[in-house]
């Protein structure tokens, strides 16, 4: 069975934070594009909570920011610097943060933290 894919602009937020289409909790995948159609991002939904994997691109169509999350909680981030250098890579266990590691743009660590 496909995975519904919608357009953000077709989803609203209802006073509950619940997103929906056309009334109902959505389930599927939204995406946002650029004016030129390419792909500026899309999440994925469950019962209408962000609930999987989160994507936005940069105009490149290189990969800009991917996030895990577990019904609404982050679970994992990462980001990319323009020239396709990982930038950013954080895991997050409970409301702890347990690792965080930035880079620059060539590739040098500036940044790296371990929680509990």
């Amino acid at each position: 069975m496909a995975v519904p894919r919608v357009s953000g602009d077709d989803l609203e937020m209802g006073e509950d934070y619940v997103w929906r289409l056309d009334g109902e909790p959505f389930s599927g995948i939204a995406e946002d594009r650029f004016p030129d159609g390419s792909l500026l991002g899309e999440t994925e939904y469950m019962n209408g909570i962000q609930d999987g994997l989160s994507r936005t691109f940069w105009p490149s169509g290189q990969l800009r920011i991917e996030y895990w999350l577990n019904y609404g909680s982050r679970v994992r981030a990462r980001s990319w610097h323009p020239n396709g250098q990982l930038a950013e890579d954080t895991f997050i266990g409970g409301s702890f943060m347990r690792k965080h590691v930035r880079w620059a743009e060539d590739g040098t660590v500036l940044e790296a933290t371990h929680g509990e």
